[in-house]
């Protein structure tokens, strides 16, 4: 058998020889994909109010998605991505970890050259929000907590006090504005109706996104050039189509602000398409993607606001106008919910069998699963031959210059069949399927490839197996750097 081996291999080309062998002879560590894989070892295969003038208005509406929400919530807990330790807080699982570090690289990757990124605190001084009467607006959804000497502090639900206080402290002039920043990290509120896991919790994870102007024409760019921004992000995440409503400000105060929202059977709200006359502003905004339904439940991914100027006055945030007059900056605030991505997405692609996430957010885009020896004379030429194809593959992806999308099940204990429910299940869209009755005839070995995405499964040589493997992952990698 591993003459059959090498002499398909042989035949096809000398440089998939030369890359494989040096593969094959070293197969006796074991990769961390153990580590990782672990993680769903435990898992079975088994399956009105309106909203300004805009084209999009949003209503809300009655709360009859529970059993969806509930559905997606389990969903993520069976695939082992998140694991909930009481109502509204829950642990990021390894391959939880690495969706949620996708949807925040294309958000980095978005702002690249419009932000940047920094980190503000997590715990802030009580009077912060005394001062602005936020604390009241907040009411008995913020968390408050004292130290030792009995000072009042909190656990924001947004930073614009904290970002505000920043740029006071180090503006002059009109010459240090246009400032623009964003963090992505936990916030926190005490959620009166927490559910579905990270849809709705008391700990989630936000990008915030905080600028300030010297004048209006500036906040309004600005305030554009972050709505394409956030359409952006949300199309290479596979959201769907996604609108903007008009919406209340309501404790963040000011003159404007706008929702972003997506079709999904979690949301609270109802979307109406066209339900005012569009007008020529921004509000007319067209649907990223496909059209929505003329009327269809929606979920709410993100908020922008054109903010008051409370936060920059108790912060005392002044600089210098061209003409030497002291002016205060105007202020936007712009966020994204992007944990509440990760239980969108979960319900948003998947099928029966588990969960179908698209390649660039997927916990991996490729499995290699070799079948594992029956017996101690079986399976080791398939075991063998997968350590050399991952090791290939990862070099392709490193070459790319991607992210490590590869994984190899190694595991021990584990049917071939079982194998392949784990990947179905976590949502990995390509699998490269090794079994030993595909390599005994001498100079025909195969391997099963199987695109959950696309439904169908073929039957191919090693070498068009990988060929079609590295462009799949040469293309992931190029939609990573856009």
């Amino acid at each position: 058998m591993p003459g059959a081996v090498h002499t398909e291999l042989g035949s096809s080309t000398a440089s998939y020889d030369e890359r494989l062998t040096p593969c094959v002879e070293d197969f006796s560590a074991r990769d961390s994909a153990s580590c990782i894989l672990s993680e769903f070892k435990r898992s079975s295969a088994a399956p009105a109010v309106e909203r300004g003038n805009g084209s999009t208005a949003s209503t809300p509406a009655d709360d009859r998605n529970a059993t969806a929400a509930a559905a997606a919530g389990q969903l993520l807990e069976k695939a082992r991505l998140v694991q909930a330790t009481s109502s509204g807080m829950f642990c990021i699982l390894p391959l939880g970890f690495r969706v949620l570090k996708k949807i925040e690289a294309v958000c980095h990757q978005e702002l690249a050259g419009m932000a940047s990124p920094l980190s503000l605190p997590n715990i802030m001084p009580i009077h912060w929000l005394q001062n602005s009467d936020r604390i009241r607006s907040f009411g008995p959804s913020l968390y408050r907590l004292q130290d030792r000497r009995g000072r009042q502090f909190f656990l924001p639900p947004t930073s614009e006090e904290a970002a505000a206080w920043l740029v006071a402290s180090n503006i002059r002039s009109h010459r240090d504005l246009p400032q623009i920043f964003y963090q992505i990290g936990p916030k926190f509120r005490d959620e009166a109706r927490p559910r579905a896991g990270c849809l709705r919790a008391r700990e989630f994870v936000m990008l915030e996104v905080y600028s300030f102007h010297q004048d209006a024409m500036c906040r309004e760019a600005t305030y554009e050039k972050m709505d394409e921004c956030f359409r952006r992000i949300l199309t290479r995440v596979g959201t769907g189509p996604v609108h903007r409503v008009r919406a209340d400000s309501g404790a963040m105060g000011g003159p404007c602000s706008h929702e972003y929202h997506v079709y999904s059977s979690l949301g609270s709200d109802r979307a109406v398409a066209g339900l005012d006359r569009p007008e020529k502003s921004r509000d007319s905004s067209p649907a990223v993607g496909p059209e929505m339904p003329q009327s269809c439940t929606s979920l709410e991914v993100g908020h922008c606001f054109q903010l008051p100027e409370t936060y920059c006055q108790e912060a005392r945030a002044r600089f210098t106008d061209s003409r030497g007059a002291l002016r205060m900056p105007l202020m936007n605030s712009y966020g994204l919910g992007v944990s509440r991505l990760l239980a969108h997405l979960a319900l948003q692609h998947q099928d029966s069998k588990g969960l179908l996430f698209p390649p660039q957010v997927a916990p991996f885009c490729v499995a290699v699963l070799p079948q594992p020896a029956a017996r101690w004379n079986d399976g080791q030429w398939a075991a063998r031959l997968g350590k050399a194809l991952f090791r290939i593959l990862q070099k392709t992806a490193a070459k790319a210059g991607g992210p490590a999308d590869v994984v190899l099940d190694d595991r021990h204990g584990l049917t071939l069949r079982q194998m392949q429910s784990h990947a179905d299940l976590v949502g990995i869209p390509h699998q490269l399927i090794i079994k030993e009755d595909f390599l005994r005839t001498p100079g025909k070995a195969r391997v099963l490839y199987i695109s959950r995405g696309a439904g169908k499964a073929d039957i191919l040589p090693i070498r068009a197996a990988l060929n079609r493997l590295e462009n799949i992952l040469f293309g992931v990698a190029m939609s990573s750097k856009r």
